[in-house]
């Protein structure tokens, strides 16, 4: 599969350099490399997300991945924080600005675990 598109790509260098006379073949594959270039990007960038959803977050506790976020706050001029909860044993955690996991079971952080919006705006 990868050696039919090394091919046709190679196929259509080929002709470009053929039909457009003197150095402008250059400037016709720097302007088609360009547009391929940003959706290549966002298509590599969104495979990426996918991927970190689909294996997980690992637990600290229990090593396995199955660590979910369950609420996440970005105030304009404060620290982001970020609230976890393992599916597999039920520990939870917090991340104040993606620093080192800190313990969240105390009872001041369930409102952050109850069910509604995973983005929850500053004061509510």
């Amino acid at each position: 599969m990868a050696s039919s598109w090394i091919i046709i790509v190679g196929i259509f260098i080929l002709w470009v350099i053929l039909v457009f006379p003197g150095n402008l073949w250059i400037i016709v594959i720097f302007i088609i490399g360009v547009i391929l270039a940003f959706p290549l990007a966002i298509l590599i960038s969104a495979g990426l997300g996918w991927l970190i959803q689909l294996i997980g977050i690992r637990c600290p506790s229990c090593r396995k991945r199955k660590l979910k976020c369950y609420s996440l706050i970005r105030p304009t001029h404060q620290p982001s924080r970020s609230f976890y909860r393992c599916e597999n044993c039920g520990a939870r955690y917090k991340s104040v600005n993606n620093r080192p996991w800190g313990d969240a079971s105390s009872p001041e952080y369930d409102k952050y675990y109850e069910s509604g919006s995973l983005y929850k705006k500053r004061g509510r």
